[in-house]
Formats: structure tokens, C-alpha cells, sequence
């Protein structure tokens, strides 16, 4: 294919990487779960996730010297990028990668600037100075934060179901017998015991039974769902006091996308602040931002088109 390179396009979140290669003959897309992808170093991890790529790159015998591009959960840093895309090249001699934080994916900037916030397994929010450095706010992980994605919603969503019941045993809010029934215990009692055992991807996957324990009427799930959307607006803010310029901000990933509550709450937020942002849903797979990464290189990246993108609202 003279003139027409192979891209590969990587989203590699906190839950799932996709893997999605473009010849002209078509795209070819694949997923599997990262978790595994975490517990190595970067330079570790860079080699893996080249050998997913290879083994799509081998079903539509392409050649292994393809443009890659990868937005990758935990790359918080320049350094973090380029010791992912070392790694990449090392299983993948020859490719041109370029690494960025998955968030980035998102502010695929059209007429106005964007900046990119995930609410998926974490939450983090990006946008770029200036000078085009990156900037960050939040992706501080299940320990420290994520209050604005999956594993802080239920962590928080778990500490108030303790704290309702601590205070009066006899509360029949929603939410607690929704979070104790999702974490299969016989009391409220043994949440704490539970929750701490179990990997922070697998409470992600309980994040549903809050929004639906809100639509139940809980007042202490609606609470939570809140908070959220507060975190979600504060992460934006911290990109402002940065310097960061935008008009609209471009929001992915599971929570947001799944959950109406949580984004009629953020949008109307944005909506009061004294310059008014609004708020943009990506209604197609990030995989395809990192495929026009691939295409057009860190440097000319943010000018790609916002045609994968739906306004909400």
C-alpha cells in the first residue's frame, strides 16, 4: 500500500484497551480487558500492548512497521508517554509511535478550543497551555481520588451506606440495600471487609446500582451522584486557573456517557460558571482519536475534526 500507511489506533483505559487498525482495505477493531496491563512497568507494558497490536496487524497482514497512536490511562507525563512508546517500539521495530494520556483523546479541537474529561473507571480532565504543554487535573486512581468515575462513586456511594446505618439502623434509603445486595454480603456491617478485598475495577462495575438506587428515590444516592458532578466541574476548573483557554469541554468514557443523572449534572454546572462552558458527549469510540493521532503526530493533533463527537443538550 504505497502512500496509504497502516494506522493503529490504542485507547488503553483503566478497564479495557481497543485496539483498532486502519488499511485501505478498512478498519479492524479488537478489546480486551487492561487490568493485567497495570501491574507491569511502562516500558513492560508498551511491550504488551505491541503484542496486541501485532496480533491484529497479523489478521489483516499488515506489516509491523504501522503509525500508532496511543491515548493510555496512567501516562500522567512526558516521560510517562515516551517510556510507553519505547516500549511499543520495542515490540513493534520500525513503528512511529505517539503516546499522549487517553483523556487526550477527547478535545479534538474544531472551531474553538476543548478540553477532554473522562468519567469512566477514574476521572481526569486535560487540556493543553499555550505552549502546548499538557495539563492535567485529577487521575489520581481509586486511593487518592477518581470521585468523578466509577470506582469513586461507589467507594463514596459505600461510606455513606455505613455512615446512614451507623447513624440510624433502622434507615431504608435505597441505596443501602442496593450496595449491600451488589456486594453480596449479608449486612452493612461487612462492606468494609468486602469492598477492601476486592479489586477497584471490580466495585467500577457496580457503579449502575447507585444511579438506579437514585432513580428509586434515594436521597443519599443522589448525594453522591452530586459530589460527583462537583468533582467533575472542580477538575474543570483547575484547568482554567491553569491558563488552560476552551469553550466546550468533550466528555467520555462509561459513567458519563451511561448515566444521564450524572450528565444533565455536570452539564448544567458548566452551564452557571461566569464564562459558560458547554458541554460536548462523545458519541463514538475514543479509538478513533487515537487513529487520527496516528495519522497526524502529537504536533498537529489538536486540530482534528470533531465529526466522531454529538452535542448533549
Amino acid at each position: 500500500m504505497i502512500g496509504a500507511p497502516v494506522l493503529v489506533g490504542v485507547d488503553l483505559g483503566g478497564t479495557k484497551i481497543t485496539v483498532c487498525v486502519e488499511t485501505a482495505a478498512g478498519r479492524t477493531e479488537r478489546s480486551w480487558p487492561s487490568s493485567g496491563l497495570f501491574d507491569v512497568d511502562l516500558g513492560q507494558r508498551g511491550r504488551r500492548v505491541a503484542e496486541l497490536i501485532a496480533s491484529v496487524l497479523v489478521t489483516v497482514e499488515a506489516g509491523s512497521s504501522p503509525r500508532v497512536g496511543i491515548g493510555a490511562h496512567g501516562c500522567d507525563s512526558e516521560e510517562q508517554c515516551a517510556a510507553l512508546a519505547a516500549g511499543v517500539r520495542a515490540g513493534l521495530p520500525g513503528a512511529v509511535t505517539t503516546v499522549v494520556n487517553d483523556a487526550e483523546l477527547l478535545p479534538l479541537s474544531s472551531d474553538e478550543p476543548a478540553v477532554g474529561v473522562v468519567s469512566g473507571t477514574g476521572s481526569i480532565a486535560v487540556g493543553r497551555s499555550a505552549d502546548g504543554e499538557p495539563i492535567l487535573a485529577g487521575g489520581w486512581g481509586w486511593l487518592l481520588g477518581d470521585e468523578g468515575g466509577a470506582s469513586g462513586i461507589v467507594r463514596e456511594a459505600v461510606r455513606a451506606v455505613l455512615e446512614a446505618v451507623q447513624q440510624d439502623p433502622t434507615d431504608v434509603d435505597p441505596l443501602i440495600e442496593a450496595v449491600r445486595t451488589a456486594f453480596d454480603v449479608p449486612s452493612v456491617a461487612d462492606l468494609p471487609e468486602r469492598v477492601s478485598t476486592m479489586p477497584p475495577d471490580e466495585w467500577a462495575d457496580r457503579c449502575r446500582v447507585v444511579f438506579a438506587a437514585a432513580d428509586a428515590g434515594s436521597v443519599r444516592a443522589l448525594r453522591v451522584i452530586d459530589d460527583a458532578a462537583d468533582h467533575l466541574l472542580h477538575l474543570v476548573q483547575t484547568l482554567r486557573r491553569r491558563g488552560v483557554v476552551f469553550g466546550a469541554v468533550v466528555a467520555a468514557g462509561s459513567v458519563v456517557v451511561r448515566q444521564p443523572r450524572l450528565e444533565r449534572a455536570f452539564r448544567e454546572r458548566l452551564r452557571l460558571l461566569d464564562a459558560p462552558v458547554r458541554l460536548v458527549v462523545l458519541d463514538r469510540a475514543p479509538v478513533l482519536g487515537a487513529l487520527r493521532l496516528a495519522s497526524r503526530g502529537r504536533s498537529s493533533s489538536r486540530s482534528i475534526s470533531l465529526t466522531a463527537v454529538g452535542e448533549a443538550g
